[in-house]
């Protein structure tokens, strides 16, 4: 395939473009960089081509590689697809390179949890394990230094699967799927296609893991050609499953189920969290990993920042920084796990998403909405059409803070956005360190 690589444009240089310009340089490919908020970036051994017309960035370009924070509908994307050159993305570059050995995580919630549970289990089994891919490494990276004994394990989004043509893991893993990114996918439909995706090229010799309890997770395996295992948080599969506080396996509905562990030796908590813990459990017996090695790496696993972290305790007051909580799934999950009176802050990123789901399925527990960020009257208007009328909007994230502090009656203030942080912050952990600053200050 390589063959046909003869003068690549690479489109966005974010750390996944810069990697793949890295990749491609390695292997002598001719490598121009295109970037219209950078038209000054140097790169050595490349030619900058974000001064030139989209015409003539791409007249004689026979390859696109585009980085996932590029939309498919950026004019030259759009004019690229016009004259039939092929635009991948990084993730179906890294993987021209490197194609064995491949788990890989997608789903709306819960992949760089689910990525980074797997890599330390696979790591406890002394297996040459990496979590890269949307986690933060470029999968890009990995290819440059791989080896066949290297272990990737990819958090995938769906913006990187759009582009993704050949791509094929050993074992995909699909957490579950709830309304998302909207604004580049226009519609749920192409949202759920683009999971669907990851296992499209799968066939009997690979595996595929799926969510038994999420309705579209369950269709995709249905049209899924892999070995199909089910994930289940209440009911009994080819698979992993929780009966009676207890995790068991069975590799096929006829086989003696297995007892994992239990629920308690699991220490991340939550239903979301389980979920997440049952598909690494479901995968690591597929690769008949001892019990021993899972109950142990179960126990000792944290997630990640910015993922509902107890940061203080005020007053009687405990703060909550959920700014990873980027869609309504996750907040909803978040607001799930508090207990008693809870004053839930949210907003930022217009998605293009109406909220009156949200609200339907808001928990009790949930007293008050303070708003902040682009969507914040979308969310209200929304809020009052559900009925819900405790809502206050404000215009930055301090003056939020502040009155936060100052509300009586409740036990958690929990910040969990539900949308993207692009309308002020670079992503959701200077969103998050922004609220733990604040939440500090008012320690002092």
């Amino acid at each position: 395939m390589l063959e046909n690589f003869h003068n690549v444009l690479v489109v966005g240089l974010g750390l996944s473009g810069k990697s793949s310009v890295k990749l491609l340089g390695k292997y002598g490919i001719n490598t121009y960089i295109y970037d219209d908020k950078l038209p000054d970036e140097k790169i050595t051994g490349v030619i900058n081509r974000s001064e030139l017309t989209v015409i003539d960035a791409i007249a004689d370009i026979d390859h696109i590689v585009v980085s996932p924070g590029v939309s498919l509908d950026t004019p030259i994307i759009i004019e690229a697809r016009k004259k039939l050159i092929p635009v991948i993305s990084e993730i179906e570059l890294g993987y021209y390179f490197l194609d064995k050995n491949i788990i890989a995580v997608t789903g709306t919630n819960g992949k760089t949890t689910t990525t980074l549970l797997a890599e330390k289990l696979l790591k406890s089994a002394s297996v040459d394990a990496v979590a890269c891919g949307n986690i933060g490494l470029p999968f890009t990276e990995v290819a440059l230094n791989g080896s066949e004994t290297k272990v990737p394990v990819i958090e995938v989004s769906s913006f990187q699967l759009e582009s993704c043509y050949t791509f094929k893991p050993m074992i995909g893993i699909l957490l579950n799927i709830s309304y998302d990114h909207m604004e580049r996918h226009r519609t749920f439909e192409n949202y759920v296609n683009c999971k669907a995706r990851l296992f499209q090229n799968m066939t009997k010799k690979e595996y595929g893991i799926f969510n038994y309890n999420d309705s579209e997770c369950r269709k995709i395996s249905k049209i899924c050609s892999a070995s199909v295992y089910y994930f289940s948080i209440s009911s009994k599969v080819k698979g992993a499953y929780v009966k009676d506080g207890k995790i068991f396996f069975k590799r096929n509905l006829k086989a003696m189920e297995e007892y994992v562990c239990a629920i308690e030796d699991i220490r991340i908590k939550g239903r979301h969290n389980i979920e997440n813990a049952l598909a690494v459990i479901c995968a690591a017996k597929i690769l008949n990993f001892d019990n021993y090695t899972i109950k142990e790496c179960l126990k000792e696993f944290t997630p990640p920042r910015h993922r509902i972290e107890n940061i203080a305790r005020i007053k009687g007051v405990n703060y909550y920084n959920d700014s990873k909580g980027t869609n309504i799934g996750a907040t909803l999950a978040a607001c799930r796990m508090m207990e008693g009176p809870t004053l839930l802050i949210m907003g930022g990123y217009d998605k293009g998403i109406g909220y009156l789901e949200f609200f339907k399925n808001l928990p009790n527990n949930i007293k008050y909405i303070y708003l902040v960020g682009d969507n914040k009257y979308l969310i209200k208007k929304d809020g009052l059409r559900a009925g819900f009328k405790n809502m206050k909007c404000f215009s930055d994230l301090e003056e939020c803070v502040t009155e936060a502090g100052e509300t009586e009656n409740i036990s958690n203030i929990l910040f969990s956005p539900s949308t993207s942080s692009f309308d002020r912050y670079t992503d959701y952990k200077e969103r998050g360190t922004a609220f733990c600053n604040l939440v500090k200050n008012r320690l002092i």
